[in-house]
């Protein structure tokens, strides 16, 4: 079969590789080891996976034209996804800045303020337990870990005193087959299974290597390993098949809490056993489950709701003695996805956005120079946007802004606008959040000022803006100020599992007070998506 040459150059090494015709560029990269991000799953919708054509003619596609500026095109910029050389091309691809993915780590039953940034003494980095120093004669060690659909968070706790050690992140490198669930299980479903599988392993492996060698601990005297995640990284943790995830009536393999030799799982020398914490349904998944332990979420008699946000949205309320769950499809603009010039939570992120003065005021991850923005900057962009009048409540951008978008920094020649299909994509998102909200509260009877305590929990909850987040609606202002953000409750879930002797039975109560409520059936869902569309 014919076939090209395509050089690649990536920092100051070089590689050639075979690509065949009916190949993207994309998935040839992906078969060499390449990383590309690509939350789209390679449907040419994202814009992300860029490379750069040194040498050769690659003729730019329909999804070059519509995702990338002129002065990118001309340069030689191209979506690899969407790329079939017709020759020998030499390419560069940008080095992997995902690795400076902000991931969050913190955790805490008795959380800061909601206005609580990363930098304030109760942040990430502050968390670890400094003081306490293991050797590898400690006693045993156990390990918690949070496996997300965009990231990883591990802990190392000593199994005798509790402590928390350390904590280790990283990007979960099954991005590069989509950022979000769905686009993992068509890509499982697509003879990608095996692959996934191994990728989430090996990078478990990786992060406990690397925590235990940084604080001096012998790998050997991991005792236990505890595990909360969605279901779906459960199945390709496990190597299950995912058919039927991804359709109609969404049935999982198991549900159940598993616990297997640490070997049965890792093929390498990994030792003690693997505590797999259990899910309540096929969307809201153990992560969840970890997140209402944590939180201590049923033992209060009052009324709760917990929130959880990111591609998809879980929303738990409990009422009694019954914990109503659902799960939405927020889209990816809570995470960077889908905006023009959005990102990921990477170095340089625009996090936070006040409007003063006719002029944008920005705060970026790392305080570098702007590349992009993140989730909540998305949110503080619409809201300081809707009270400046740059735009009104059905989300429309003033007039001399919609060609151009509206400027919110710059960085050398590049502008960093938002655009009218950006607020559209935030809309999206918001509606889906508070439209379930609304439609889980009335399912159950109860009204907001019944709610005693809300629970928000996840990366994008801890950055949040909560004045701006309901000022655009996403959040009701009656609950306001009866919120609690939590952090990385999934993570601090399976370390309070650790800490209380592996005890199930709270979790066990959990599970059989918990009932799913299916929004897509509710018709007062479909209502009030649409009247929830409004900002404000």
């Amino acid at each position: 079969m014919d076939y090209h040459t395509v050089t690649i150059v990536v920092g100051s090494t070089q590689k050639r590789i075979r690509v065949e015709p009916s190949t993207s560029l994309m998935n040839a990269l992906i078969d060499e080891g390449f990383y590309l991000p690509s939350p789209c799953g390679g449907k040419g919708t994202c814009g992300k996976c860029k490379v750069k054509v040194l040498e050769g003619t690659l003729v730019a596609s329909d999804a070059d034209l519509r995702c990338l500026t002129e002065d990118k095109i001309n340069t030689g910029i191209r979506l690899a996804c969407k790329a079939y050389p017709k020759e020998d091309l030499t390419i560069s691809i940008p080095m992997d800045d995902e690795d400076d993915f902000e991931t969050l780590t913190y955790f805490a039953s008795d959380p800061p303020s909601a206005s609580a940034s990363s930098d304030s003494p109760d942040s990430p980095d502050s968390q670890t337990a400094k003081d306490t120093q293991a050797t590898p004669t400690s006693p045993k060690h156990s390990i918690a870990i949070d496996i997300g659909t965009t990231t990883i968070a591990c802990a190392l706790v000593d199994k005798t005193t509790g402590v928390l050690i350390d904590t280790i992140t990283a990007v979960n490198k099954q991005r590069k087959y989509g950022a979000d669930v769905i686009s993992r299980i068509e890509q499982a479903n697509n003879g990608k299974l095996t692959e996934l599988t191994s990728i989430i392993r090996r990078q478990i492996i990786e992060c406990v290597q690397t925590l235990c060698e940084k604080n001096n601990v012998a790998i050997e005297s991991v005792s236990d390993t505890v595990i909360a995640a969605n279901m779906t990284m459960i199945h390709i943790l496990l190597g299950l098949n995912c058919k039927t995830l991804g359709v109609y009536p969404f049935t999982p393999v198991t549900l159940e809490h598993i616990i297997k030799n640490a070997n049965e799982i890792f093929e390498e020398n990994y030792h003690g056993t693997v505590h797999i914490l259990p899910g309540i349904s096929t969307y809201v998944g153990a992560d969840i489950t970890s997140g209402l332990y944590f939180s201590d979420f049923i033992q209060s008699n009052e009324p709760a709701v917990f929130l959880d946000i990111g591609t998809n949205g879980e929303l738990v309320v409990k009422k009694d003695d019954t914990i109503y769950c659902a799960a939405t499809a927020a889209g990816p603009a809570f995470e960077g996805g889908n905006i023009s010039n959005g990102t990921g939570s990477v170095t340089g992120a625009i996090r936070a956005v006040k409007y003063t003065n006719g002029k944008f005021e920005i705060e970026t991850i790392g305080d570098s120079a702007p590349i992009g923005i993140c989730g909540s900057g998305v949110i503080d962009i619409v809201a300081e946007c809707l009270k400046s009048d740059l735009l009104d409540d059905t989300g429309r951008i003033a007039e001399k802004y919609v060609e151009t978008g509206i400027e919110i920094a710059k960085q050398n020649e590049s502008r960093i606008t938002f655009t009218q299909k950006d607020v559209r994509e935030l809309q999206l998102g918001k509606s889906a959040i508070r439209s379930g909200l609304d439609t889980l509260l009335a399912f159950t009877g109860l009204k907001y000022e019944d709610i005693g305590k809300f629970f928000i929990a996840g990366g994008f909850g801890f950055h949040l803006n909560i004045e701006n987040a309901v000022y655009i609606g996403l959040i009701p202002a009656e609950l306001a100020v009866k919120i609690s953000v939590i952090g990385n409750s999934s993570l601090g879930g399976a370390v309070k599992y650790l800490n209380e002797g592996q005890d199930t039975s709270e979790i066990s109560r959990i599970i059989k007070m918990s009932t799913e409520h299916s929004l897509p059936k509710d018709k007062m869902f479909s209502e009030l998506y649409m009247e929830n569309m409004t900002l404000g």
